[in-house]
Formats: C-alpha cells, structure tokens, sequence
C-alpha cells in the first residue's frame, strides 16, 4: 500500500511511555515485534511505539494500514474494520482515563500509562469513521465538550473566525472557571457545570460555531433545562401539600399533620432535627430513614399531595 493510501497520521501526541518510530525510521527492534506479537503476514508498518524499558521490541504497538497488534500487559490484535465501538470514560472524581474498543472478536481496554487514549480514539475515529461514545455522567460531558469546543478556538480550527479582544477575554474566561471547577467536591462540581453549559453554549451561539460538540452541548443544555422544570414541579407539589396541611391544622382538621408527625416519629426524627433544614436536606434525612431513593419520596409526596 502506498504512503497516501493510508488513511490515518499518527504523530508524538499518541506516546506517553515510549518512543514513536514512523514507517520510513523503522528501528531494528520491529523485526523482534512482529515476531513475539505481531503476525507473519504483516506486509506494510504505518508506525511503531516502543514502550519497552530496553528499547527491544518487547512492548509496544504496531499499526498496519488494517490493523494493529499490541503487547502492553498482554498481546492483542484489532482489525480496524470490526471495530463496531468507540468508548472514552473519563470520571471527575476519578483521574484514571480509559480508551475502550469493542470489536467482532471482543473488548480492549487502553490506559494513560503507555498511549494518550483520547488520541488513539480519534485516530480510530478518523479510521472507522465511527463516532466516540462517553461512558460519562451528564456534568462530565459538559466539561469534556466546552473543553474541546475551547481547545478549537484557542487553535483557530474554525474558518474566517477571528476573536475580538472581548471574546478572547471571555474565552479564558471559561478555561479558568474549568480549571477551577474541576477541583471542587462532586456537588460544587456539578452545580458550577450547570451555570457553565449555559454560558458557554449562548457565547458559542453568538459565535456562529457549528460543530459535532456544541450539537451534543445543545442537547445537555436541553436537558438540564428539563430537569429544572421538573425540579421546580415537584418544589411546588411539595409546597402546596405543605400549605395545605397548614391550611387544613388551622381550621381544626389535624389529619395531614398527624400523619406527618406519626411518620416522623417512627422514624425516630424530631421536628428540633428539621429546623433551619432546606426541603432537599429533609428529603435527603426521610430518604436515609425509610432506606428509599429521592425518586421514590418524591413519588410518595405526589400520592400525599394528590391524595389531599
């Protein structure tokens, strides 16, 4: 296969623990590769990693024009066109990234410690074709994409766009307040992130970008739009259940509070522990109490409320 046939470039980005040879510097160590993990019928070497400490060949990747073979911890092989998933899972509250490849013949997982796994999923995004799945919670994908969307502008990746000094401003505005944010506890994190979505995704809008990320980005910002509503449902179910109840002691009917009271007091829970408590900390303390999820005392003041 000749040299601009081949579909993919691979350059010192993808190496975290090695050294990257290209097809025209080949070392003589790739002859020891192909025979203790890669195959006779290799005919054409794109690009080769040495990750072993010698520099012997023993460790590393392999990538034909097809296909890869690899030893990092065990050997394996992937022929690109039965790859039938890309999956990068990338967590807040846990540094470890993970690059995972599903093929016909089953899974791979690729860490940090050798290869940059983002830059192998878009190098086999960029072969395949196939688009890269997020094994992320919804906060997450907001930092992944706003990251990415800002990675573009600082590289100028987007045409006849050229930042005022204002946006260039408001640009590194954003990367601060990511930084930031990533160093904060898991409830901090997520609140910040909600704000963020929002702001970052109208300065986009103002921007006239368009792109696969602020597609995804529109979406997430639906979304958290939509939990809110639902959130300010169920504040104003629970609101008018309480008013009622209040309503309904003062004219001398003490069911609703009675019940409510009876409720508490098998639970072992004081009215001196509710004082100066916000609803979500009191749903929090029942929930603890009867051993049920958010969910399902929500769906019990909705009974309590239609019910009344």
């Amino acid at each position: 296969m000749q040299d601009e046939k081949i579909p993919f470039h691979i350059d010192d980005k993808l190496v975290v623990n090695g050294h990257l040879y290209l097809k025209d510097r080949l070392p003589a160590q790739i002859s020891h590769a192909i025979y203790a993990y890669g195959s006779a019928a290799i005919l054409d070497v794109v690009a080769f990693i040495d990750c072993s400490s010698n520099q012997d060949g023993s460790q590393g990747i392999i990538f034909t024009p097809d296909d890869m073979y690899f030893q990092l911890g065990q050997a394996g092989h992937i022929v690109y066109k039965e790859i039938k998933c890309l999956l990068l899972e990338k967590h807040h509250s846990h540094p470890e990234v993970k690059a995972i490849i599903k093929t016909t013949q089953g899974g791979y997982a690729f860490r940090h410690q050798t290869i940059n796994p983002e830059i192998l999923l878009e190098l086999l995004c960029q072969i395949t074709g196939l688009h890269i799945d997020l094994k992320m919670t919804i906060h997450e994908k907001v930092a992944y994409y706003v990251s990415i969307i800002l990675d573009d502008l600082t590289e100028e990746v987007y045409e006849d766009l050229k930042l005022n000094h204002e946006e260039e401003l408001f640009m590194n505005e954003l990367k601060q307040e990511l930084q930031i944010i990533e160093g904060l506890d898991e409830k901090d994190y997520c609140y910040e992130l909600e704000h963020l979505c929002s702001r970052a995704y109208d300065f986009f809008e103002e921007l006239g970008l368009d792109s696969d990320e602020i597609d995804e980005l529109h979406k997430i910002q639906e979304e958290f739009d939509n939990l809110h509503r639902i959130d300010e449902q169920k504040f104003n179910e629970a609101q008018a259940f309480y008013d009622d109840m209040i309503y309904q002691y003062k004219q001398g009917n003490t069911q609703m509070y009675d019940q409510v009271k009876e409720m508490m007091a098998q639970m072992g829970i004081t009215e001196e522990e509710l004082a100066g408590k916000s609803m979500d900390e009191i749903k929090d303390l029942f929930c603890q109490r009867l051993g049920i999820s958010r969910d399902v005392m929500d769906q019990i003041i909705k009974k309590m409320t239609y019910n009344n």
